[in-house]
């Protein structure tokens, strides 16, 4: 047994786009005297939150996985939006190395998923706002698929010259 005790969290709003209506499974393996003790706890935790939470969310998730033609489209969808995140990473850093000859956003080629951090501090994601209307989540964080490839340049430029500007 490898894990004796375990928490596995999965969220499927994203990748089937139903952000409002929250849809996932959460895993817990606990041992065996631990169990009831634990099960507790997650309910009253789950119960605080939603005491009967809407059953849309897993109700379309549940809908598409049973269907296995709704089910192989939705896996198309997902991996041509994997790709075009994957390109567009691709393009961020060969942006960067075309326009400043520099690898520090290179990190981001490596990266998968939506979302991505900036190495950025207050100061600058303040400055990456103002003076150049980017606006970025505290903590520097970007969604790179919202990204087009029209906005890959602006981007660049305007973390590059704030990341030149504090060196």
């Amino acid at each position: 047994m490898r894990f004796p005790e375990c928490i596995v969290c999965v969220t499927l709003s994203k990748s089937f786009g139903i952000y409002r209506d929250r849809a996932g499974a959460l895993f817990v393996k606990t041992r065996r005297p631990d169990q009831k003790r634990i099960t507790r706890a997650v309910t009253a935790i789950v119960r605080s939150g939603a005491s009967h939470a809407p059953d849309h969310g897993p109700s379309v998730v549940r809908t598409i996985l049973q269907d296995p033609q709704l089910k192989a489209f939705w896996l198309r969808d997902l991996d041509q939006m994997r790709q075009r995140v994957a390109r567009m990473r691709e393009h961020i850093v060969v942006t960067e190395q075309d326009m400043f000859g520099t690898d520090r956003l290179g990190y981001l080629g490596r990266q998968v998923g939506m979302f991505s951090l900036l190495p950025l501090n207050v100061a600058q994601e303040k400055a990456l706002t103002q003076d150049h209307g980017i606006h970025v989540v505290q903590g520097g964080r970007i969604n790179v698929a919202r990204l087009g490839d029209e906005d890959v340049q602006w981007l660049v430029n305007a973390v590059c010259r704030i990341l030149s500007e504090a060196s």
